[in-house]
């Protein structure tokens, strides 16, 4: 990835327009733009794109008592070695923590995963088949709700029955919220190579405590608890968005203030790059002045609608999730409408951004 990226950046002849390791310190509105000050300088730019993406600052979980063994989250997670021959506990259950959990286990003396909240566990593949291969283009224009229910029995074939695995059946329904693919977690599950425990309460020094109240002897802790978002530079009053609530028109531009958009704060069931270039093509345009935005009342109501969309299709505590290529689709559509009209507004400017 890194490779293709470099190569990418030469191909377009980029490398002469970036500064490289200049840390943005602040961002501050002025007539007209925005005021930046990095690696020290001061300078004025009409507009700025925030593309830190959301995971940006390690989340840890707020656990009475202490622990005396290594803990590490998997933001920093490089190699299995420092858990070899460790009793390590994992803390979560989404991709990162099932991912790391199969390959300590390959090193640790013992791993138990410790989950909040039952998960849609999956592997990458139907036999030969990936299973994204059936989420396609085509089919993604029959509704969400519809796609889901027909995605149920592919997933449960595809994970084979949970009896034997120590977890507990999903309490949501597919799709809610990200789904964890991991191609290696049910099978050491089954063979006790992995073990399941309740959510840990306490931290007892060379121990912890689950909420079923079973202590669990371990000397190494991983923390797979996510990430907030957090933009650090930017002002109390550009309102940025967090997990939980993303008020932005079409998932890129800010509602507080003028000349701020967002690139990267997005989360969907599949490869989130397609629509991270989606979102740049769509604000490209935009500030090539190609793409004209609509009145600040009618951004207002399409992010109403979204939230709309969004509650009824997901779990509402994830504020930027989306159904990914519907999502793409209309971003691509009024791209592809700005470059044959430059200047003009998006045809359902007002509407929300996925019906």
């Amino acid at each position: 990835m890194v490779d293709y990226l470099e190569r990418f950046v030469d191909r377009f002849d980029l490398r002469r327009l970036i500064r490289f390791r200049t840390r943005v310190t602040s961002a501050i509105p002025r007539e007209g733009g925005w005021e930046i000050e990095a690696g020290g300088n001061h300078e004025l730019f009409s507009a700025i794109v925030v593309a830190t993406g959301f995971n940006s600052v390690p989340r840890y979980p707020d656990l009475p008592g202490q622990f005396d063994g290594f803990q590490l989250h998997t933001h920093d997670y490089r190699t299995p070695d420092p858990f070899a021959a460790r009793d390590v506990v994992v803390v979560g259950l989404g991709c990162s923590a099932a991912e790391l959990a199969c390959e300590i286990a390959s090193v640790a003396k013992s791993v138990t995963i410790a989950a909040r909240s039952a998960s849609w566990i999956v592997p990458r593949r139907l036999g030969p088949v990936p299973l994204d291969w059936f989420d396609t283009r085509s089919g993604s224009r029959i509704p969400f709700g519809i796609r889901r229910r027909a995605m149920v029995p592919l997933f449960r074939l595809a994970a084979g029955p949970l009896k034997r695995t120590g977890l507990p059946r999903p309490d949501h329904r597919l799709g809610d919220k990200p789904i964890t693919v991991c191609d290696d977690l049910l099978r050491l599950l089954r063979g006790r190579q992995i073990t399941v425990s309740a959510p840990i309460v306490r931290l007892g020094g060379d121990r912890v405590v689950d909420a079923a109240s079973r202590e669990i002897k371990c000397d190494a802790l991983l923390f797979g608890t996510g990430y907030r978002t957090a933009v650090e530079f930017l002002p109390p009053e550009a309102d940025p968005p967090s997990n939980e609530r993303a008020p932005l028109y079409r998932g890129v531009v800010s509602q507080a203030l003028p000349g701020l958009f967002y690139v990267g704060i997005v989360v969907a069931h599949g490869a989130l790059i397609p629509m991270m270039e989606a979102q740049a093509n769509w604000a490209a345009d935009v500030l090539a002045g190609n793409l004209a935005l609509p009145s600040p009342d009618e951004m207002r109501r399409s992010v109403e609608l979204d939230g709309a969309v969004r509650r009824r299709q997901f779990d509402p505590r994830f504020g930027f999730i989306w159904d990914r290529l519907a999502y793409c689709r209309a971003l691509e559509s009024e791209s592809r409408h700005s470059r044959r009209h430059p200047g003009s507004r998006a045809v359902r400017a007002a509407a929300a951004t996925v019906g």
